[in-house]
């Protein structure tokens, strides 16, 4: 009856349960393939003949779900159990032999409750646990329990005090796949950590207190798809090795920084050439709200793949020229709210698929590095709130695919060439120094349905 459960996962209780019902239900499936020959060991009882109270057990999904039930204690559970949801309860104690007799588990959620340490020996018996999910609990470091967890894949830790990442367990958490350890307090990227995480594809650490990526921090993550580091401190020197005034990005730090804090010296490397080196299938990179105010020509020499940039927020003044040399996938790239006053005239030159580009409150006044090139694909373009007075005279008629433009409270006098742009559906020219539409047939050969 067990293995009948690929229908059930895909008709009724999937429609009814939702996203996360989709994860759960395909992970049991893997686990169904993995345990397929296996039977319950002699004297284990046949699944559910325990189910507690206040839990619900599924028969085919080898499940019990004890979520926000207001469990203080870890019930007495089927030794038979592959799925446990013990989220959103009051546990701040587990004994290691109350796991012990569950070796079967292959998915276990006990994220929102009250847990600052586990037993070393905590998951000894645990061999074939794929999936952990100790988000939003109190440890203030990584459990070295982990490391008995060799086939791993997927590890949430978010939304702890985690304040330091110790050279254990990452030496044996080599499968993982997918790691989150946003909303945390984490100053640094140990080097050892990261080299052992050679099968990685979605890294999640926003929202942390980093300020450097050596040199080779990802060397060996080269599978590594999706990087987030948004919300640090990361920073890049100037030409004089000296950070910008405290006063100057203090806006772009978390909320918590002091200048003591942020003070950078001659030790600290912040970002620099070489951060980012071996991501070569990498396709999101996420920087936002970080202390990056300048962008040097190499840093991002290995991201060919690239497809998703995010810079916002950051306080950054200077972008060299051929930042953006190799990102020739590149559809989405954001600088909004920053300090940009001045764009270099090859910055955009291979950016030919991009779809959207976000430069929207900046201080940008001469966009002739926007206009003078082809992009083909472009779809969204942001340059509201600069300081733009003048497009020149070709506008934005190389850009065939465009379909919204937004150039609100910047100091145009007259409105920019948009004729012929078949696909422009979106002009927004509010809040400029436009006084007449010139010429009449304006916005000819367009599809404008708003325009402000």
């Amino acid at each position: 009856m067990f293995f009948e459960s690929s229908n059930y996962c895909t008709n009724q209780s999937v429609k009814m349960m939702g996203p996360r019902y989709k994860q759960m239900c395909f992970l049991t499936a893997i686990a169904c393939i993995i345990a397929f020959s296996c039977k319950p060991a002699e004297g284990r009882l046949p699944f559910p003949d325990i189910c507690p109270e206040s839990c619900t057990c599924d028969i085919i999904l080898l499940q019990t779900n004890c979520s926000y039930a207001n469990l203080p204690i870890l019930p007495p559970l089927n030794n038979n159990t592959m799925v446990l949801l013990f989220d959103g309860n009051l546990l701040n104690v587990v004994e290691s032999k109350q796991f012990r007799q569950l070796s079967d588990l292959r998915y276990l959620s006990m994220a929102h409750n009250q847990m600052d340490e586990i037993q070393e020996d905590f998951f000894k018996s645990q061999s074939f646990l794929i999936h952990l999910d100790l988000s939003r609990n109190k440890f203030g470091e990584v459990p070295i329990a982990l490391k008995h967890l060799r086939i791993l894949r997927e590890l949430l830790l978010q939304g702890n005090q985690i304040r330091t990442l110790s050279k254990e367990p990452w030496n044996y958490l080599t499968r993982l796949t997918i790691l989150k350890l946003d909303t945390n307090s984490i100053p640094n990227l140990p080097m050892v950590m990261t080299s052992n995480l050679g099968k990685l594809t979605n890294f999640s650490i926003a929202n942390n207190e980093i300020s450097s990526i050596p040199s080779g921090q990802f060397a060996n993550t080269t599978n590594l798809i999706h990087l987030d580091l948004h919300n640090n401190s990361i920073f890049t020197k100037t030409d004089n090795d000296v950070l910008d005034s405290f006063a100057e990005v203090s806006v772009y730090l978390p909320t918590a920084a002091t200048e003591e804090e942020y003070r950078m010296d001659d030790t600290a490397e912040g970002m620099v050439v070489g951060s980012f080196q071996g991501l070569i299938n990498l396709i999101v990179l996420n920087l936002a709200e970080n202390a990056i105010t300048k962008l040097e020509n190499g840093i991002f020499a290995d991201l060919s793949n690239l497809e998703i940039l995010n810079l916002d927020w950051n306080g950054m003044k200077v972008i060299e020229e051929d930042v953006f040399r190799i990102q020739h996938k590149l559809q989405i790239l954001t600088i909004s709210n920053n300090k940009l006053s001045h764009l270099p005239q090859r910055l955009f030159e291979d950016l030919r698929q991009l779809r959207v580009l976000k430069l929207d409150s900046n201080h940008i006044s001469d966009i002739t590095p926007l206009t003078n090139i082809h992009m083909f694909h472009l779809q969204s373009l942001y340059l509201n709130d600069n300081s733009i007075k003048t497009v020149d005279s070709r506008g934005f008629k190389e850009y065939t695919s465009i379909e919204e433009i937004y150039m609100m409270n910047n100091k145009l006098k007259h409105v920019p060439e948009v004729r012929g742009l078949a696909n422009l559906n979106t002009l927004d020219l509010s809040d400029n120094n436009i006084k007449l539409i010139e010429p009449i047939n304006a916005f000819e050969g367009t599809d404008l349905q708003f325009c402000y």
